[in-house]
């Protein structure tokens, strides 16, 4: 079943992704992941060196539940859109970038998303060298706060969208009873031990940012949705079951 799990999350990823995921999912695919403990999960974000006040988990699947009616909404609303207009595409990308498996979401003190960074925009081929930035995307992260020219987070979530569905790895606390948010700047990490490359790069990016800019007012969250990714691959897999796929 495990291997078949693997498998159906690498399609899933494929379907939902931006270029060449299916491909680059490979390179540092963790093809053997399954469901983790809550010790397990605990004891990964050690090994990550993910401080405990920082280290939160998806609850359950409702964020992405959740996600999803949102777009479905936004689609609703499109119809008078033709397929191939140009809101319509922008919807359609934004959608496949919200659910993406691994993710570097930066919110403004208003709560308001200004730079999103994808797993699909990374070269994978730039970790085989550790000297470069393979996350620091077109030099986003020199800059503080960080942005890309051209960048569009108008069609974006607001943070509590995102933040209403967490809980602590280690207090099982929700996150609004171990984190102030207020007036500061909010990076949200989302991370798993599927895409085990790609999740330990974007961590290590993102610990050398908060270090250059341990002057600044800024609450970094790390979510880890591996066992919300593993729970619907297995549901996908007991559907095709039941077909008799």
């Amino acid at each position: 079943m495990r291997c078949k799990v693997g498998f159906i999350i690498v399609l899933i990823f494929s379907l939902t992704s931006c270029q060449l995921v299916l491909v680059r999912g490979f390179l540092g695919f963790n093809v053997n992941a399954d469901i983790l403990s809550e010790k397990e999960e605990q004891k990964l974000c050690k090994k990550r060196n993910i401080p405990n006040s920082q280290a939160f988990v998806f609850k359950d699947s409702s964020y992405y539940y959740k996600l999803d009616n949102w777009y479905k909404e936004k689609f609703e609303d499109s119809l008078r859109w033709k397929s191939d207009s140009s809101e319509y595409k922008k919807l359609r990308e934004a959608y496949k970038d919200d659910f993406q498996p691994v993710q570097m979401r930066f919110f403004d003190p208003n709560g308001k998303e200004v730079l999103q960074l994808l797993n699909c925009h990374v070269n994978p081929f730039l970790f085989l060298n550790p000297f470069r930035a393979a996350w620091n995307i077109e030099g986003a992260l020199d800059n503080f706060p960080p942005e890309i020219a051209g960048g569009d987070f108008s069609r974006a979530q607001d943070l509590n969208f995102l933040l209403t569905d967490l809980e602590n790895v280690f207090s099982r606390e929700p996150l609004a009873d171990d984190v102030s948010i207020d007036e500061t700047y909010v990076v949200v990490i989302i991370w798993n031990n599927i895409l085990r490359k790609y999740s330990r790069k974007l961590i290590r990016t993102m610990r050398r940012y908060a270090k250059r800019n341990s002057d600044k007012e800024i609450v970094f969250v790390y979510v880890l949705n591996h066992n919300v990714l593993i729970s619907e691959a297995l549901k996908a897999v007991e559907k095709d079951e039941d077909r008799g796929y």
